[in-house]
This record gives structure tokens, C-alpha cells and sequence, in this order.
């Protein structure tokens, strides 16, 4: 993680339960993993998550939160 680069010693939310609510399940076929086929994972609404982004000085995120529950890597094609 990259604690360092925002000022964060330590996340103080650590090992607390943070409520979400699943939204959707997607397949992704990530361009810059070259070795990886598809993502598998589900879209999740979680406002404190938003407030923990926030109060560590955080930029706003680009991307719904997840939760990823597979990854495919891309198989060797035969020759």
C-alpha cells in the first residue's frame, strides 16, 4: 500500500467492520495486466469508505469500490 506517499502511518479504521451493500458482479478484461485474461468481482456501495478516503486526505476515487473474488490469468496459446 502506498501509506508513505499520502502522509499515513498508520489507518486507525484497521480490523473495525465496515458496512457495504453489494450492487452488481463483473468481468473485466484488464488492458494493462498483459498476463491477465479476466477479473471476476462485485461492485459494492460503502459511504464509509468514502469518509476514510476522505479523512486520510485521499483523492476522490476514479472507480466503484470491489470486492475481487477471482482472477484468470491468460493461457500459453498451443503451437
Amino acid at each position: 500500500m502506498n501509506m508513505k506517499k499520502y502522509g499515513v502511518e498508520r489507518i486507525q479504521e484497521c480490523g473495525e467492520t465496515i458496512d457495504f451493500v453489494p450492487k452488481e458482479c463483473q468481468v473485466v478484461h484488464p488492458p494493462r495486466w498483459k498476463a491477465i485474461d479476466k477479473v471476476y468481482f462485485v461492485v459494492v456501495e460503502a459511504p464509509e469508505l468514502d469518509r476514510i478516503r476522505e479523512k486520510y486526505g485521499l483523492l476522490k476515487r476514479k472507480y466503484p469500490f470491489h470486492i475481487t473474488i477471482g482472477v484468470k490469468p491468460k493461457m500459453a496459446k498451443a503451437a
